[in-house]
């Protein structure tokens, strides 16, 4: 009724309906003195027991997911976004959190951004699973996210109130998505440079913490060998990228589009393919000399 009240009176302003929503109790007289006596400008009224009450917008605190309390001290609380229902985006709300005190060799951070990540869209579609041992296991959320140190734990040395960190945020709890001030692991933050702006931060750790772990750590790229960089454009393409040149390899890189192909080439790439088609890898045994013929993992 009230959807059908709002459409009508963008349609037919002049008619100027209104709700009036009473109990059962209400005489057909005050019905009627209600209707006469109400001012133009209110359109949703509620009448009880001689009462008129109007709809009116005004602040008022989140309620934490579990509804235990109805106060926030918001200088004390965490706020989330919370996914209500995997797979219903419509789901998607902030709630109120109580803030973890960091444990010894944790540090608390306050985040002043957050990026997305191809996981969290896959999660918040209902369509992420993850599988250990060949069985299901439950979902964690993670996140990149960069902001400042606001408390550590006992132990930690290196880092302090204030100070500008970055990472990858794992949150096992599978009760919010993302939070203004999260608790993690010492070692797992990033130092964050004075001339880098915190979106930038925020954009950087899942990508390259797979682009170290897969060039580095996994194939132990070395000065003058070769890497095929497929979606060399994308983030942790670029990341890859970077990281492969920084070791003094040599970068084979597909994109699907012409303009990221260019992109690659004025970044100094002298060997771009398309990705969209299978011609890559005659293209990559020609440039290696044959020494591309076995299938290359891309990071």
């Amino acid at each position: 009724m009230r959807g059908l009240t709002r459409v009508l009176s963008y349609e037919h302003p002049e008619l100027r309906p209104s709700v009036l929503d009473i109990d059962t109790q209400t005489p057909a007289d005050e019905v009627a003195a209600e209707l006469l006596s109400c001012p133009d400008e209110q359109d949703e009224v509620a009448y009880r027991c001689g009462t008129r009450y109007v709809a009116r917008l005004r602040n008022a605190p989140l309620g934490g997911h579990e509804r235990r309390r109805t106060t926030v001290d918001r200088a004390h609380d965490r706020v989330a976004l919370h996914l209500a229902r995997p797979g219903d985006l419509d789901s998607f709300e902030l709630v109120a959190q109580s803030r973890r005190r960091p444990g010894p060799g944790e540090v608390e951070v306050r985040l002043d951004a957050t990026s997305v990540n191809f996981i969290n869209v896959l999660q918040a579609m209902g369509v992420y699973q993850r599988f250990n041992a060949g069985e299901e296991s439950p979902d964690v959320c993670a996140f990149d996210g960069a902001g400042v140190v606001t408390a550590v734990g006992d132990g930690v040395r290196d880092l302090g109130a204030g100070d500008r960190v970055a990472a990858m945020f794992v949150d096992g709890t599978q009760t919010a998505v993302m939070s203004s001030f999260t608790t993690v692991r010492a070692d797992c933050l990033l130092p964050v440079p004075d001339g880098m702006s915190v979106r930038d931060a925020a954009a950087l750790p899942c990508a390259y913490l797979t682009a170290w772990y897969a060039l580095r750590h996994l194939a132990r790229l070395r000065p003058g060998e070769t890497v095929l960089i497929h979606s060399a454009s994308g983030g942790t393409g670029l990341a890859a990228l970077h990281l492969a040149r920084a070791c003094g390899a040599d970068v084979l890189a597909t994109a699907g589009s012409e303009a990221k192909r260019a992109y690659l080439r004025d970044l100094g790439v002298p060997h771009v393919m398309d990705s969209r088609t299978l011609d890559f890898a005659d293209q990559v045994r020609d440039l290696t000399k044959g020494r591309g013929s076995t299938s290359s993992s891309t990071p």
